[in-house]
């Protein structure tokens, strides 16, 4: 058994020390995260504030509303007027049928080319684990 008369004066201070010293470090820890805390909800603040203003500035211009959201996106995007949605224009191809490079697909419907390759190996374009087993097993990415 250890007495306490055993232990060194300075062993006790290095204990001590690293105890004061992790508490310091939990605090800092601490004021860091509610401090980024307070960031986030000031630029959240700062961008509503910038929404509302543009809002505002768009309704009181002489100009249609969606198109001028429709200037402000990135290209390749575009506003649906009937559904309200933003959509990603179509993009380069990303899959081609293995053996036929000219043969390609992107996304949505099947071509009636990519129909016909499903049929010649036996597969119906219209049953979607069919399309699904095509697409991982006579394709390949792009």
């Amino acid at each position: 058994m250890v007495m306490e008369r055993d232990q060194s004066p300075a062993a006790g201070d290095v204990v001590g020390a690293e105890a004061s010293l992790q508490a310091c470090i939990a605090v800092g820890q601490q004021r860091l995260i509610e401090q980024q805390r307070q960031l986030v909800a000031l630029q959240n603040q700062h961008q509503a504030a910038l929404v509302g203003e543009l809002r505002a500035r768009i309704r009181q211009s002489p100009y249609d509303y969606v198109s001028v959201l429709e200037a402000l996106l990135p290209s390749g995007w575009y506003l649906s007027r009937r559904k309200g949605k933003l959509y990603e224009r179509r993009r380069e191809p990303r899959w081609r049928v293995k053996g036929h490079p000219s043969c390609t697909y992107t996304q949505g419907r099947f071509s009636r080319e990519l129909q016909e390759h499903m049929r010649a190996v036996g597969l119906d374009p219209a049953v979607r684990a069919d399309r699904r087993f095509f697409v991982a097993n006579h394709m390949e990415r792009i």
